[in-house]
């Protein structure tokens, strides 16, 4: 599989990047200080793209890494900012993140880190997987089809909103079913949903509303 990467033009630039512990790598989010461990990045000279790769040794969604990072929006789950459109030609839900690791590793490279490899503006930016199974000649490369900049903005987006909650004291309401009892160990809390567990004042409070941010 790796061959054949090389063939493609793709040559590694960098591996295991420890964003916020290297020199010229610091990165704030919100204010906060980021730390986060990018596996590898790749270059593609013909195409002036940057490719943005995770390893992961466990099974992946079998359509891509934008499985693993959007899911579609429904009753109960939380958003924190606009949502992304259905994708293309699949859903007709509009979708929210659930996972911001690879958008957020772009970003980084975008605002920072590629002035290091030497990135240009007009430079690519794509994401993706390596899958590592038992079978090492069964590693193969995931890529995120429709990964797009307005993605990463989006992703950036509710990445600062989740870190202005946190910063707040706003660790709620948590996921709910579709009758509005929480899932996981919540729901021994409130069984019958947070309309009958909490008062109207500590309900609004716990969702963050009226709570500068």
């Amino acid at each position: 599989a790796q061959a054949a990467q090389a063939e493609q033009g793709w040559i590694i630039q960098k591996v295991e990047w420890r964003v916020g512990r290297e020199e010229g790598t610091n990165w704030q989010l919100a204010g906060e200080r980021v730390s986060m461990t990018i596996d590898r990045i790749d270059f593609n000279p013909r195409l002036r793209t940057w490719r943005v790769l995770d390893y992961k040794t466990g099974a992946i969604h079998k359509k891509g890494p934008e499985y693993e990072h959007l899911e579609n929006m429904r009753p109960g789950l939380l958003q924190l900012g606009e949502l992304m459109p259905p994708a293309p030609g699949r859903a007709r839900s509009a979708r929210r993140w659930k996972n911001v690791q690879l958008p957020l590793y772009a970003a980084w490279l975008r605002q920072t880190g590629g002035a290091t490899l030497g990135m240009r503006a007009d430079d690519t930016i794509e994401l993706g997987y390596v899958a590592l199974p038992r079978d090492i000649g069964s590693i193969t490369f995931a890529r995120w089809t429709d990964y797009s900049e307005s993605a990463e903005a989006s992703a950036l987006a509710w990445s600062e909103e989740a870190v202005r909650r946190i910063r707040a004291g706003i660790f709620g309401p948590p996921i709910t079913d579709i009758h509005g009892v929480p899932k996981g160990d919540w729901k021994f809390l409130a069984p019958d949903g947070w309309a009958a567990a909490l008062t109207p004042e500590s309900a609004r409070r716990f969702a963050g509303e009226g709570v500068a941010v």
